[in-house]
């Protein structure tokens, strides 16, 4: 009866071990399908935690190029993958980016544009790029007769000739000179020609130089202000000819101030008035000989400008 048992025993047992196996056979590939599954999503996120360091450099001023907007692309569909704008040290920082790809970037400081077409291949964890730009640069250096430097001076930059004759459309701000008479415009175009007045009281730049051609990089260039001129030239000419002939009386008048002045001018002559207050004139102009029934007259009107010269002629009457 013992041995009955034993046996029965041990045959239960061996019943549980087999099911015990048959059980453990079928969870393996479950598990192992798991871990499998799990060890490739570790792997595709481990392929995409490279970091990107952008240090931007300004060969120019020698300083970090902080504030630019700094954009990488992907390099097979030219896609933008972040717009990271660089802090004050110059560096623009990309995370989570997939090393199984390839990037390049471009970026704009202040509205000018630049683009580094190298192919950048990342590896694992953090990658460091140094870029080096140049951008473009004007220092003006204004002085007084006796070459002296003139401090508190203003500046104001133009693009073309059009808007400096015309004072609009000035770049940037107004700029007042430092205690060497000087002012810098900074990121500007290469390649381009920039006109610039300067105003000191009664002092300005219109005698002396007043553009520059600015090539990339630090550019320079020095100019001298004088006393504004206000003044002009008037020219009475007296060119009538035939029966309108003779000597004749012009009455010249400044109508801003009411001033009169009148001058004879012989037949074929002229008389130059110099320094003349600008503004507008008339000048009436009576023929006082050489007629056989009446004389000839007339008056005629005209704008001094600062710096220019008008005449008045009797053969126009």
């Amino acid at each position: 009866m013992k041995k009955l048992i034993y046996v029965l025993a041990t045959s239960i047992l061996a019943m549980g071990l087999m099911m015990g196996c048959s059980k453990k056979d079928d969870v393996i590939p479950e598990e192992k399908q798991k871990q499998e599954e799990q060890q490739q999503k570790q792997e595709e996120e481990q392929s995409k935690n490279a970091t990107l360091k952008i240090s931007l450099y300004d060969k120019t001023t020698q300083t970090y190029l902080s504030g630019a907007y700094t954009v990488l692309y992907n390099d097979s569909d030219d896609a933008v993958i972040a717009v990271i704008v660089s802090n004050e040290k110059g560096i623009a920082t990309f995370s989570n980016l997939d090393i199984s790809k390839t990037y390049y970037f471009g970026l704009e400081y202040e509205g000018q544009k630049y683009t580094a077409d190298d192919e950048i291949i990342l590896d694992k964890g953090e990658n460091t790029i140094n870029y080096t730009v140049e951008t473009t640069i004007l220092t003006i250096t204004v002085k007084n007769a006796n070459g002296n430097a003139v401090s508190g001076a203003t500046v104001r930059l133009y693009g073309n000739s059009s808007d400096y004759s015309n004072e609009k459309n000035i770049i940037g701000s107004s700029l007042y000179t430092d205690s060497k008479g000087q002012v810098t415009f900074y990121n500007l175009s290469s390649s381009s020609t920039y006109y610039f007045k300067v105003i000191n009281d009664t002092q300005n730049n219109e005698s002396g130089t007043y553009y520059k051609y600015c090539s990339k990089g630090a550019n320079t260039v020095s100019t001298t202000i004088k006393e504004e001129v206000k003044s002009g030239t008037i020219v009475l000419n007296n060119n009538a000819s035939g029966s309108d002939g003779g000597t004749y009386k012009f009455v010249v008048t400044n109508i801003t101030t009411g001033t009169k002045t009148t001058y004879n001018v012989s037949s074929g002559y002229k008389k130059t008035l110099t320094d003349m207050p600008i503004g507008q004139y008339s000048v009436y102009m009576e023929q006082l000989d050489g007629y056989k029934f009446y004389a000839t007259d007339g008056t005629q009107t005209g704008n001094l400008q600062n710096g220019y010269t008008l005449t008045f002629s009797t053969g126009s009457l």
